[in-house]
């Protein structure tokens, strides 16, 4: 047993698969825990309201080095959480750095990345506003900001915009447009470069998708 914060709620591996971050969202914070070790490392407060990560998403930037990310569900807050304690001390369980996301308040579920992307992704689906819930937003990686909103087409307006997933090249992004259970819904393929829409997948049996993974960055621990 190791004391943490409460109440751990998803979570994810570091660049190097040692350290586990998990979400503690009552407190706001994300609970570190060295799995060689098998100590807690850290409580790093993410200066957001109730993180929500998913897996979170790793990146390794130019000047800050490793990071881990996390939106949140109370605020429009993405935190960037320094990971390599060993060639970048200075930045290590910390939020090193704080992005934005347009508008106020959260509402924000998953977020997302690919080795091969330039692109972290984070949706909104919890947000009040229809049009934050119907969009997907693109930060990039390098400048740590939000360079473009993803809005679903007309046709999904209504519908929430929720769980981007990469394919295995990370070449697209797959989102959800997810409605009630009277509407049908759409898995939407994006060209991560373009930034195009390039495919929907629908149907009848397309009832609000979720939870769509590829395989193979699930094995690998690819976010």
């Amino acid at each position: 047993m190791i004391n943490a914060e409460r109440y751990l709620h998803d979570g994810g591996w570091d660049t190097s698969k040692r350290y586990l971050l998990m979400a503690a969202n009552a407190r706001h914070k994300v609970s570190v825990i060295d799995t060689k070790t098998r100590k807690l490392v850290a409580n790093v407060e993410t200066r957001g309201i109730t993180p929500h990560p998913g897996r979170g998403a790793n990146l390794v930037h130019p000047e800050y080095g490793p990071m881990w990310a996390t939106g949140h569900i109370g605020s429009n807050h993405v935190s960037f959480i320094g990971t390599d304690p060993d060639k970048y001390p200075a930045n290590a369980w910390k939020t090193i750095k704080l992005v934005e996301l347009p508008g106020d308040g959260g509402g924000n579920l998953f977020i997302k990345t690919h080795p091969n992307s330039q692109h972290i992704y984070a949706d909104r689906p919890l947000h009040p506003d229809k049009e934050m819930a119907d969009s997907i937003y693109v930060i990039d990686k390098n400048t740590l900001t939000n360079k473009k909103t993803l809005l679903l087409p007309e046709k999904y307006r209504g519908h929430k915009a929720v769980h981007i997933e990469y394919n295995k090249q990370g070449t697209e992004i797959w989102v959800a447009a997810w409605g009630r259970k009277d509407q049908k819904g759409a898995i939407l393929v994006y060209d991560d470069k373009t930034l195009e829409l390039v495919k929907e997948i629908t149907g009848d049996w397309m009832v609000t998708p979720t939870g769509h993974f590829n395989v193979f960055n699930t094995q690998n621990d690819i976010y």
